[in-house]
């Protein structure tokens, strides 16, 4: 089973960090890690590190945001693309997918616009921080040192980009989530869910279910029918673990 320690540093400067694990297949998995998942001395968690990997048949690279920017510094993005391209031509990558929780779920969704991606798997993404599309009043701390997103919304590339499968997760129980996921399109190429008995913390619970790794393997490879099982599993845990929730506006 990979373990933090294999986990390789490629990269730190003041607002990128990217790490690397490697994987005896061709597929790499661009991990992009959230504001909220981070170790105790305040640096971030590679996210999903054991089910990205998939035993070990995954290369994959975790992507962090040093200072919470939604990828939106000058040049941060740029540099991004450039480091995901070299990687997936030195290590003969023959398909890039990408995952992502919360602001690592906008990464997700946004990297097809630059990089030909087969696959996203994003929880409870942030579809935009544009303020003509939403009021996210959720990371107002760092929100204010924001320059110029990417992509105004996520919804734009799941439009544009058709080869790429979109599978994104939202909890049902939580306001602004919901308003994030009123931003998709309805679209061929875009598979969502809504969990019951969530809200920003919708993986956790999967997880707490015994269902997450098997819903990130399904995303990752495409099998519609396993991450149908994998939400229906949830769901029946759910509803005998997890007391009913009501719809709140809190941030995480």
């Amino acid at each position: 089973m990979s373990t933090a320690k294999e986990v390789e540093d490629i990269l730190e400067d003041e607002t990128l960090r990217l790490r690397w694990l490697a994987g005896s297949g061709p597929r790499m998995v661009v991990s992009f890690t959230s504001i909220q998942h981070r170790h105790d001395d305040g640096s971030p968690r590679d996210d999903f590190l054991g089910a990205a990997s998939m035993g070990g048949q995954n290369k994959v690279l975790f992507v962090s945001d040093l200072r919470w920017s939604w990828y939106s510094r000058a040049g941060l993005m740029e540099k991004i693309v450039d480091y995901v391209t070299r990687i997936r031509d030195m290590e003969e990558v023959t398909e890039i997918v990408t995952i992502g929780n919360s602001m690592g779920g906008y990464g997700a969704m946004i990297l097809p616009r630059f990089v030909p991606v087969t696959r996203v798997a994003a929880f409870v993404p942030q579809v935009s921080m544009h303020p003509d599309l939403v009021q996210e009043d959720r990371w107002l701390g760092v929100m204010k040192n924001h320059g110029t997103y990417p992509v105004k919304t996520a919804g734009d590339v799941v439009t544009e980009q058709g080869g790429t499968e979109f599978y994104v997760t939202f909890g049902r129980k939580q306001k602004k989530d919901q308003a994030q996921a009123a931003l998709l399109p309805e679209a061929a190429n875009l598979t969502m869910n809504m969990l019951p008995r969530c809200g920003h913390d919708a993986a956790e619970k999967m997880k707490a279910a015994g269902v997450l790794n098997k819903a990130v393997a399904a995303k990752l490879t495409g099998d519609r029918k396993a991450l149908k099982k994998a939400v229906q599993d949830y769901a029946r845990y759910a509803r005998e673990h997890f007391a009913p929730t009501w719809q709140t506006d809190e941030g995480s």
